[in-house]
């Protein structure tokens, strides 16, 4: 008997980049997500002979950014930066993904959503960076997003025992994480109670592979911070030329920075096709 998952999706968030005869492929990632990706994904690195990630996420190194998350004496804390009406949405949130872990508190009925702190000893002690993750997390988790795009391919590629390459160090990537500023953390945050709008509209054009569209739904984004997409934009494009010279080869970075990849491929005479 033969089962089909129905959680998997074809990949439209693709790119064929072309110059001379050297001709390989871009894709842009989201790093969580509700739908697999793993068939388009496996066709893709099966047939190209070199793979480039981001950055490496294999167990050692997400220990490490993990362990990078935690404060050090004298960083903000964000449980301080948050108003009372910020922390009592949140903690609405929360309520449901900890349930299961108290469940005689709600089965007598007399818990108010909201009322129980879980957010001051969830994010206690941890950078502001770190407190969000694990804040979103639960958050897209409790709507089922649990597929995790980069950790899926890394797996294929080594299964494959295709030539890995990643653009980064894991340190690269938290010192782009510490430039997040917490004051942009702290709006978005402010408004978690009108994200599922947000959150839908990405997942819709991610999955039928409208890239403008989704552009314009992550501007509030923490992750759409300087740190994270203009220094490092340039950064991660002129590491990836090298592959792209020799053509034949796969390249994952995350979809905020296929904007700012696009235009300097542009500017280097490349010629980018968007597959559907």
């Amino acid at each position: 008997m033969v089962f089909f998952n129905t959680d998997e999706r074809d990949l439209k968030m693709l790119w064929q980049v072309e110059k001379g005869n050297a001709i390989s492929y871009l894709v842009g990632t989201t790093h969580l997500f509700p739908y697999s990706f793993k068939k388009s994904l496996n066709s893709l690195i099966k047939k190209a002979k070199t793979f480039v990630l981001e950055a490496s996420v294999d167990e050692a190194n997400m220990k490490k950014v993990i362990d990078s998350g935690l404060s050090k004496e004298g960083m903000p804390s964000l449980y301080n930066a948050l108003n009372e009406q910020t922390i009592i949405k949140i903690n609405k949130e929360l309520d449901t993904a900890f349930q299961r872990y108290t469940p005689f508190l709600f089965s007598i009925n007399t818990i108010s959503p909201g009322t129980i702190d879980w957010l001051s000893p969830m994010i206690k002690g941890l950078k502001p960076w770190m407190a969000f993750f694990n804040i979103f997390a639960h958050y897209l988790k409790k709507r089922g997003w649990k597929y995790m795009m980069d950790v899926d391919a890394l797996k294929i590629a080594k299964k494959l025992d295709k030539d890995i390459h990643f653009l980064e160090s894991i340190d690269d990537h938290i010192k782009a994480l510490d430039g997040i500023p917490i004051a942009k953390i702290v709006a978005f945050l402010k408004k978690i109670d009108e994200s599922e709008e947000c959150v839908a509209k990405f997942v819709d054009c991610y999955t039928k592979g409208y890239f403008t569209e989704l552009m314009s739904s992550i501007n509030g984004f923490p992750m759409y911070s300087p740190s994270i997409i203009e220094e490092r934009d340039p950064i991660l494009y002129n590491r990836m030329k090298v592959f792209l010279e020799s053509g034949d080869c796969i390249i994952l970075v995350g979809a905020f920075h296929m904007a700012g990849i696009q235009k300097l491929l542009d500017e280097d005479g490349y010629r980018t096709r968007k597959i559907w």
